[in-house]
């Protein structure tokens, strides 16, 4: 299970409004137990040279200096997010070749009356897929 304050996930709507057709993508820092808490929502560039409305990617420096500063304040790296502009928030191909066990994955999908709607969701342990976690709104 994954909380997550209507605040910040209003917070992540507002960071894939504004990419438009491009991917957004952040990272999500909070409490790591059973049921992860995410306390706090960082937007990150999404520095994807090739087809950034498909995929993202994060500089390793940026997420070196946001993993620090969640130590100083006590908190984990719980997972991150992305958006998916023309779709659902399943995770793709992409998603999983890129994926790294342990974290969540937070994906924002726009329908074609232009509504979010969102999903998270975790590796599995064989890395061949994605299991869906429950998302709690609070």
């Amino acid at each position: 299970m994954i909380l997550l304050s209507y605040a910040n996930l209003m917070r992540v709507y507002s960071h894939a409004q504004a990419t438009g057709s491009d991917e957004c993508c952040g990272a999500l820092l909070g409490i790591m137990s059973d049921i992860r808490e995410v306390k706090r929502v960082v937007a990150l560039r999404n520095m994807a040279k090739k087809n950034p409305q498909w995929n993202y990617m994060v500089l390793s420096d940026e997420l070196l200096q946001l993993e620090k500063e969640a130590m100083v304040e006590g908190l984990d790296v719980v997972g991150f997010y992305h958006s998916h502009p023309y779709g659902t928030p399943v995770p793709s191909s992409v998603d999983l070749q890129m994926a790294w066990p342990g974290y969540s994955y937070f994906i924002v999908g726009r329908d074609p009356g232009a509504l979010f709607t969102a999903k998270s969701w975790v590796l599995q342990l064989d890395g061949q897929g994605f299991k869906e976690q429950e998302l709690v709104v609070i």
